[in-house]
């Protein structure tokens, strides 16, 4: 409890609860859960820098504001996996307006890996 919460995280949590929503969906709520992580990834996003923050303490201060390539490439897929697959239009809706922006940044990822993520 001395970190707080991660970009990377929020990204996986954000993707589980997206297929589980389609697979089980009895199981969770799932649609208050992707709406908690996807709200995460949505404020990481500095338009200004285009980069994502990485870690957020509890004050809501970026610890480390700029995220390394591997989980920009994260949040990119989970953001992508949430506008193809999500129930919800809503949110749907708002992982578009999320993923846009990061446009840029798919074509500057030099990381190979990193790079294969974020065009899933």
């Amino acid at each position: 409890r001395h970190f707080g919460y991660c970009t990377d995280d929020q990204a996986r949590a954000l993707i589980v609860a997206v297929k589980g929503n389609t697979q089980q969906p009895h199981v969770a709520d799932w649609n208050l859960l992707e709406a908690r992580y996807l709200a995460y990834l949505y404020y990481a996003f500095d338009e200004g820098t285009e980069r994502f923050g990485n870690f957020l303490n509890y004050r809501c201060e970026w610890v480390t504001p700029v995220a390394t390539e591997d989980v920009h490439a994260h949040a990119i897929w989970a953001l992508a996996q949430t506008v193809a697959h999500t129930l919800n239009e809503g949110l749907r809706g708002l992982a578009t307006l999320a993923y846009m922006p990061t446009g840029s940044i798919k074509t500057r990822v030099p990381n190979r890996r990193s790079s294969g993520c974020s065009v899933y």
